[in-house]
């Protein structure tokens, strides 16, 4: 038998209130559960013995049926089964120990190229700059590779851009 770490996720109809959270905890519990849930959705993360990586779904995708239908919520009708993950704990391990991605902003940007703010935002609208990965209400995000990629290959010229003459 080998331990296999079972992420399974559910789009759920019906709230999730902080008893039936309780509730699947409290039935998940010799599974070292994790869980997760936000409006419309809920993951769970458990622990379970089994042959095989393709004989551990059974096992896992049982145990968590259980747990939500111990919690009040009706199979097929309040969740249904969207996500599907089963890994070895070394993968797992493996995972988990991988660097997060960095992100950058604006100030960030500016720092790293040695610029204004106001210099790094313009910078960032030319065709030669890396997409931001993400708009957000704060301004735009940018995977930290990608600048350092272009901060390697940026032909920096000193002096301020001149001004395009009116025709």
């Amino acid at each position: 038998m080998q331990v296999f770490s079972a992420r399974l996720g559910f789009e759920v109809e019906a709230e999730l209130t902080d008893d039936r959270i309780a509730a699947i905890l409290d039935a998940l519990d010799r599974y070292s559960p994790a869980i997760s849930y936000g409006p419309g959705s809920l993951s769970i993360r458990i622990s379970v013995e089994d042959q095989s990586i393709n004989h551990a779904f059974t096992p896992a995708y049982a145990t968590c049926i259980d747990a939500l239908t111990v919690s009040g919520l009706r199979r097929d009708i309040d969740f249904r089964l969207a996500v599907v993950e089963i890994a070895t704990e070394a993968e797992l391990e493996r995972e988990i120990s991988e660097p997060p991605i960095e992100l950058v902003g604006a100030t960030e940007l500016a720092e790293m190229l040695g610029v204004t703010r106001q210099r790094a935002s313009t910078l960032a609208t030319s065709s030669t700059f890396p997409a931001p990965l993400a708009r957000l209400a704060s301004g735009p995000v940018w995977l930290k590779g990608s600048v350092l990629r272009f901060a390697s290959e940026w032909e920096r010229r000193p002096g301020r851009p001149r001004k395009k003459e009116a025709v």
